[in-house]
Order: structure tokens, then C-alpha cells, then sequence
């Protein structure tokens, strides 16, 4: 437990939300507000129709999701600027408890900034829904962000044989907001984008907040958001193995870098 415990309070003494109180309020209450407000203004036309709770519902899923999984990616990149990443490829023991504590801190993050911007799209809208709802809402907060940490750590790993590393988590930022359904339902996108949608996790947990909102209990979109953020957990184990092999080989660990 030693290992877990040291690897939480590492991991999150490394994220700029816990420089200060004032950054931390800023981090973790404002910038979701001001992102699921403007998912959720996008969602209905710059206001020009009137928000639903599916849009209020799917607007903070997304900060869930997008906030877990970019910090997930925005970690690996901070160990390879900060230089921790040779002490995280040489540790001989105890990897797995290490790995789970910087888990924990990705996903407390984003069940934090999700369950923040919902309020804060909830209130918008004026669609606070009843009890059984608000549970379910916020069991699916909970695993959104479970799910979205490994595509980003997939797509962090990816970044590391950059050479700004979070070039490729800024851009797929970008795609990912476009297509997973926060700002019109995934149904609505032509079929090639369709297609790819349906390879994020967060664009099924986002099917599963809009049935949820409908009174419908979302058990396939679940399901198959879990099996689909399992499959980029894999990705991401199997990039990183990669890159940690070849780092070993080459004797460029501090850079995990391919090239």
C-alpha cells in the first residue's frame, strides 16, 4: 500500500491543479464550468435551442471523459518532461500498485470535473432530474472516466516518440470533442465519422447518458463502453511494452522515444 499511496500523492503534487488553492479552484471548478457550458452551447446552436437534460446529461460526460483521458496522456508526457520516466521503467517491484495509484489520481480527476460541470449544465438548463436519474448519472460519471483512461494513455504513449509529446493529445482533444457525441448525438454524423465514433469509449457512455436521461436503463451502451476502454487499456499496455523494450535495448530511457 506504500507504493499506491506514494504514487497518488506523487501524481498528484505533478498536476498544475494542486500547485495552490487559487489554481486549484480555477482547475478543478472553473475550467469545467466554462467547458461543459460551451459543449453544452454548441450542442444547442449558440443557444438558439432550448437545452435538454440529454444535452446537459452528455455535456458533462464528455468533461468526465475528456478530462480523465487527456490527463492520463498529459502524465506520460509530464514523466518524460520531468525526467521521471527512468525511474518508472527501472522500478523493479511493486509496478502494478504504482500504476493503480497514478490510475486513481487520472480518475478522481475526472469524476470531479464531470460531476462539476454537470451542475453547472444542470443548472443552465434547469433540468434537474429525480433521484433514481441523478444516481444513475452519476454511476455513469464514474465510469466514463474509468473507461476513457486508456485511450489516453494509448494516445500519451503514442505522443512520447515526439518530439513535443503532447502535440498528438492536443489534436486528438480536438477530434474527440467533435465525435463523441456531446455535441450532437453520434447518430447525426455522416458514416465514415459514425465509424470512428463508435471506436471511443466516451461516445457509448454518452449514448448511455442520453438513454439515462430518457428514463431508459442503459445496460448494452454500457457494457460495451467498459469493452471498448478495456480494448484501449491493451493498446496502451502494448505501446508502452514497446517503447520500454526498446528504451532497455537502446539505453534511451529518459526519452522512450523511437526514434
Amino acid at each position: 500500500m506504500t507504493a499506491f499511496w506514494n504514487a497518488v500523492v506523487v501524481t498528484a503534487r505533478s498536476r498544475p491543479e494542486f500547485l495552490d488553492r487559487t489554481t486549484a479552484l480555477l482547475v478543478l471548478l472553473g475550467g469545467p464550468v466554462v467547458t461543459a457550458v460551451l459543449y453544452l452551447a454548441l450542442a444547442t446552436g449558440g443557444g438558439t435551442a432550448v437545452g435538454t437534460l440529454e444535452d446537459a446529461v452528455a455535456s458533462g460526460l464528455a468533461v468526465a471523459g475528456l478530462s480523465a483521458g487527456m490527463a492520463a496522456s498529459a502524465l506520460l508526457s509530464s514523466d518524460q518532461h520531468n525526467g521521471t520516466l527512468p525511474f518508472i521503467v527501472v522500478s523493479p517491484t511493486r509496478r502494478t500498485a504504482v500504476w493503480l495509484g497514478r490510475v486513481t489520481v487520472v480518475v478522481g480527476l475526472g469524476v470531479l470535473e464531470g460531476a462539476v460541470g454537470t451542475v453547472a449544465t444542470l443548472s443552465v438548463t434547469d433540468t434537474f432530474p429525480p433521484p433514481g436519474v441523478t444516481a444513475a448519472v452519476l454511476g455513469l460519471i464514474l465510469e466514463v472516466a474509468v473507461v476513457s483512461v486508456g485511450l489516453g494513455a494509448a494516445i500519451g504513449a503514442a505522443g512520447l516518440v515526439l518530439r513535443d509529446s503532447m502535440l498528438l493529445p492536443n489534436i486528438a482533444e480536438q477530434v474527440i470533442v467533435v465525435l463523441c457525441g456531446a455535441v450532437a448525438p453520434v447518430g447525426v454524423l455522416s458514416p465514415p465519422l459514425q465509424v470512428l465514433a463508435r471506436g471511443l469509449p466516451l461516445s457509448w457512455s454518452i449514448e448511455a447518458g442520453r438513454a439515462v436521461a430518457d428514463g431508459v436503463v442503459p445496460v448494452a451502451e454500457s457494457v460495451t463502453a467498459a469493452v471498448v476502454g478495456a480494448l484501449w487499456a491493451v493498446v496502451a499496455v502494448a505501446l508502452w511494452t514497446v517503447l520500454e523494450r526498446r528504451a532497455r535495448r537502446t539505453g534511451a530511457i529518459e526519452s522512450m522515444s523511437l526514434g
